[in-house]
Order: C-alpha cells, then structure tokens, then sequence
C-alpha cells in the first residue's frame, strides 16, 4: 500500500493454468477433492485458468473431483462464500451440494465501492488521465458495483470523501 501511495508501478499478471496444475496435483494424488472458488472472472482470468487445468487434471485423475466456481465477486464477497463453503463441508454436505449452493449464493452478494484516488483507474484504462487529473483536482470520488457477471461499474459520482461514504451507506 506504501508503494501505491508513492506511485510505484504495481501490477498484477495471469495466473497460468500450469500454476493450478501443481498446485492441484498433490491434493489430487493424496486422495482429494477440490472446490476452487476464484476471484470474479470480469476482473481476473484466474477462473479461466482454472478451468483450463481442471480440464486437464481430470484426465489425468479421472476418480477425482474439481469444481471450479466463479464468485462473480473479489475481496470480502469471495471470502464469504469461501467461509460458506467451509461451513457447508463440516456440515458434511457434499462437494457438488457445495459448489451449487455456493453458486445460487452469488446473486445475493453486493459489492459497492468508492477509490480515494483515480490514478489506477485511469492507469487500467476506465476513465482518461485528463478526466483522472480534472477528477483529482474537483475532488470526485466514483461510486462503483459489481454488475451481476461480476464486472465493475460505474454507479455514480460524489465530491469529497465524506459524500462518498454517506453514498456507500445509503
């Protein structure tokens, strides 16, 4: 966060499937399953690489089972539904019964948002750097969700922190 703050060039890259293949691979040969619950797929390709390496895994351990799940959602909405799955399996519920409530939970999640600085969104490409800059200097603050496939949106504009918060709770 220090090096956000200063500026510095943060990134984040793809996970690639090969990744998830090595991971995997051990859980599979010891035995288990695998529920993998990923960050929304409007924001991160990790579902896509997900999907990628179940395919291949299940050819190679065709008595296992891998169900991958778009949360449709990041930070604290995935966590939910990661702690519901939990929850789910010490419940003894199974590994298909999991990932299918898991998914008719996804609707019921709202994300909405505000960033104290539109440098990264511009950076990402959403909004120009002139309108960042003029953003900046007005103090506007974008309100944003997460849409119903788990993109991000614009859902508003607000000047000043404080507004932004109010918004948020209203």
């Amino acid at each position: 966060y220090q090096a956000m703050k200063q500026k510095a060039e943060v990134s984040t890259s793809m996970i690639p499937p090969q990744r998830f293949v090595e991971y995997m691979t051990p859980l599979l040969s010891s035995g288990l399953d695998i529920l993998f619950v990923s960050a929304s797929s409007g924001i991160s390709s990790s579902y896509q690489s997900s999907c990628i390496a179940a395919e291949q895994l299940m050819e190679a351990f065709p008595g296992r089972k891998i169900r991958t799940v778009d949360s449709f959602s990041s930070t604290l909405g995935e966590a939910l539904l990661v702690l519901r799955a939990f929850t789910l399996r010490e419940k003894g519920m199974s590994l298909d019964e999991t990932a299918d409530t898991i998914l008719a939970l996804r609707p019921r999640i709202a994300h909405y948002f505000t960033v104290d600085d539109l440098f990264y969104i511009s950076r990402g490409g959403r909004i120009s750097g002139a309108k960042a800059l003029l953003g900046t200097v007005l103090n506007i603050k974008p309100m944003c969700k997460g849409d119903e496939h788990g993109h991000i949106v614009m859902n508003g504009k607000v000047r000043g922190r404080a507004q932004s918060i109010r918004a948020l709770a209203e």
